[in-house]
């Protein structure tokens, strides 16, 4: 044991200083699997964007149909859904860092932007926890389960923000109703539970009763103390800035290809209370990524505010399918780009080495430095 562990840690120092390991730990089994969700990933997300881009239904056809979309709205939208990665990436570094993950912002934005390869699938985010086990610093491994709270704090700063701007909406059009306000008591409450030592040592208990999921005890044990750091005063209120600021950043996307479209019936403010009263709405379904529900109350609200039926279809249509494509393709660039290592070098080494009938991986025991290695009497 003490010579896996030094031999693991030596590559492991072997860094380049970006927070992320030169080489693959582990020369078969590890290596496989990095490759196999690699490319699973790649490979689901470009199926799911040419799919959502090259569906037809009736003598609609999406590919056709955004070659006729107005060419300046989309220049426009395409910056403000990156930069919306962006801020998304950034509030889910604040998040780790708080749940105690050592891991730079910038790469916590690379794992959250990466994760949109798989942004047609419902639960896509899970990718984002699973892609920071690729940040060592040196001895030091996070794991998928370390970041999972951070994946519960999102969707509370998400639903705390939506429904601070719906009120706000709703009040400067003077139909303040209270029910806007809901979704805060019930995300602190959420918040609350997790924070609670009493449901975590229930867990634990039951956990313990039996031999096969003994061993879940400590995984349970990180995600709690995770969870308890990061469900604060400090981290959440973060959060929901950043949330409100990619509210405003889809606003703005709507806003934009509304007027694109000719139509100059939703104001700024009005689109603002379009999407996060959807957003929100969709959120409350708990239907995978919203599909039908934000799209159908989107449509509702543009047409209380005046907006065409012709304009609506345009709009929403295009707000879906642009958020697909530009998304994936981001995630797929991060992929392809920032987590060369789960191809142990980059994609075109990997195809070489193959065609070559050289191995696919290289033995991780002939990359490891020679100071790194333990000796007998560490052995011993």
């Amino acid at each position: 044991m003490a010579e896996d562990h030094r031999v693991s840690g030596g590559i492991a120092d072997a860094g380049n200083g970006s927070g992320r390991p030169d080489i693959i730990e582990g020369n078969g089994e590890s290596g496989m699997r990095r490759r196999g969700l690699l490319l699973l990933v790649v490979i689901g997300g470009i199926v799911g964007m040419l799919v959502a881009s090259g569906i037809s239904i009736g003598p609609f056809n999406a590919r056709a149909y955004l070659a006729h979309v107005p060419r300046l709205p989309l220049l426009i939208c395409v910056p403000l859904l990156f930069c919306n990665e962006i801020v998304k990436g950034a509030r889910w570094g604040t998040f780790l860092q708080a749940s105690g993950v050592r891991i730079r912002i910038a790469d916590a934005i690379s794992t959250s932007m990466a994760s949109q390869a798989l942004a047609v699938l419902p639960a896509h985010d899970l990718l984002a926890a699973r892609l920071v086990e690729e940040h060592s610093q040196g001895k030091y491994h996070p794991k998928m389960r370390q970041a999972a709270p951070a994946l519960v704090a999102r969707w509370i700063a998400d639903a705390i923000a939506l429904s601070i701007v719906v009120t706000v909406g709703v009040t400067y059009y003077k139909a303040f109703t209270p029910y806007t306000l809901l979704p805060i008591p019930l995300a602190v409450g959420i918040a609350l539970l997790f924070r609670s030592k009493t449901p975590a040592r229930w867990i634990a208990r039951q956990l313990s009763r039996w031999s096969r999921t003994q061993k879940l005890v400590r995984s349970e044990a990180d995600f709690h103390r995770s969870a308890r750091r990061v469900m604060r005063a400090r981290p959440l209120a973060a959060g929901v800035l950043y949330s409100t600021v990619c509210t405003f950043l889809s606003a703005m996307m709507l806003y934009t290809l509304t007027r694109g479209f000719g139509s100059t019936a939703l104001s700024l403010p009005e689109a603002l209370v379009t999407h996060s009263l959807s957003t929100l709405t969709a959120m409350a379904s708990f239907v995978p990524c919203g599909l039908g529900v934000a799209d159908g109350s989107t449509a509702a609200w543009m047409h209380f505010f005046g907006v065409g039926m012709g304009h609506i279809v345009l709009v929403t249509l295009t707000m879906r399918l642009v958020n697909i494509v530009v998304r994936t393709a981001i995630g797929i660039a991060t992929l392809l780009t920032r987590y060369q290592e789960m191809w142990e070098g980059s994609p075109r080494q990997l195809v070489r080495r193959v065609l070559s009938g050289r191995p696919a991986f290289v033995p991780a025991s002939s990359l490891v430095p020679l100071p790194a290695m333990a000796d007998s009497t560490d052995i011993a």
